[in-house]
């Protein structure tokens, strides 16, 4: 068994070259509108409003809830691009957070699709969201649809002041009743966990970002001693994406439980700490425009 999962781990880093030229649709209401209209040329207008940001599992230590505008367009050849700014919406903090732009292409023939992407963040200075250590990402994915069930790999990488690779496996399928999309699906991440410790020295340690220990530390980026960080279970997720279609606009609600796995040891100075992880359930709410 051991074996197995370190062939496993193995594979995944394998894939990633193959597939990692950028990010993937990362919404989830992005893809169902791909799968309708992907022979067709369109833009898009979405306003969402995000409980709280969650990354692999991790939040910070006080909620990050976002309202987010996005605008996109998508061409029939498969490239696309999108940019959006998310205004945070906490009782302590108000401001614009994070502004980001993706580049993608997705391709699909049949059953089978694929794609790549590469997305830019601009994180406020002052934002303390645990994706607020990171500056880029790249992402590529395969998926095929089974019929009874739409499997998908996802293999990404995230850059920053240090840089982690993540691998995802989703199973999902799609329900239509009349002008309701249900689309329930269930989601194990695979990586390295470099991130949280850089957010966590750097953001919460150094900067004193609410809800953080304070103080100062030797090495910022230090975890565990400097020693490298091996590929593990981060998380597993479970979230049902519903979606009411009134001509060209789409409404959405997306609950989401994660369940954070392996904590890792976070070095500040001369004493060691364990990451604080638990549960959490957290939702999304929006409109989309088609054009």
């Amino acid at each position: 068994m051991k074996h197995t999962t370190i062939y496993f781990y193995l594979l995944m880093l394998l894939c990633l070259p193959i597939l990692s030229v950028a990010q993937q649709l990362n919404s989830k209401t992005d893809s169902l509108i791909t799968k309708d209209l992907k022979e067709k040329s369109y833009g898009t207008a979405s306003t969402y409003y995000n409980s709280d940001i969650v990354f692999l599992g991790r939040k910070s230590p006080i909620k990050a809830p976002y309202f987010s505008t996005m605008v996109g367009y998508y061409h029939k050849s498969g490239v696309y691009a999108s940019f959006g700014v998310s205004y945070l919406a906490s009782p302590a903090q108000k401001r614009i957070d994070l502004s980001a732009f993706t580049v993608g292409y997705n391709h699909s023939v049949n059953s089978f699709s694929a794609g790549v992407s590469a997305t830019k963040y601009f994180f406020n200075k002052n934002s303390y969201t645990i994706e607020s250590a990171l500056s880029t990402a790249i992402n590529g994915y395969i998926d095929y649809d089974f019929d009874i069930l739409d499997a998908r790999i996802d293999a990404n990488g995230y850059f920053g002041t240090t840089t982690d690779f993540i691998s995802s496996i989703s199973l999902n399928k799609t329900f239509y009743i009349n002008n309701f999309t249900i689309l329930p699906s269930v989601t194990m991440n695979i990586g390295t966990q470099n991130y949280f410790g850089n957010y966590s020295n750097n953001y919460r340690f150094m900067r004193g970002a609410p809800g953080g220990m304070g103080g100062g530390i030797t090495n910022p980026s230090s975890m565990m001693g400097g020693t490298a960080i091996p590929l593990k279970t981060l998380n597993y997720e479970a979230s049902i994406t519903c979606s009411y279609s009134l001509k060209k606009f789409r409404l959405y609600f997306i609950p989401s439980y994660a369940i954070p796995l392996n904590a890792v040891l976070i070095t500040n100075g001369t004493n060691t700490y364990t990451e604080s992880i638990s549960n959490s359930f957290y939702w999304s709410v929006g409109i989309n425009y088609i054009f």
